[in-house]
């Protein structure tokens, strides 16, 4: 891929990130870690900290 179109398809990747996080987000991630958990493909989930 030429060093141009790499350029274009990093900047939208980076344009499209979110760095926030809404109650919907959150309860699909805690349920995302719980699924896991349950078929044994991550240990038990903790309670998620944030930064401020």
């Amino acid at each position: 891929m030429p060093d141009e179109k790499k350029f274009v398809s990093m900047l939208g990747y980076f344009v499209n990130l979110r760095y926030d996080l809404d109650e919907e987000m959150i309860r699909g991630l805690l349920r995302f870690y719980d699924l896991a958990f349950r078929e044994n493909l991550a240990p038990e989930p903790k309670p998620l900290e944030f930064f401020e």
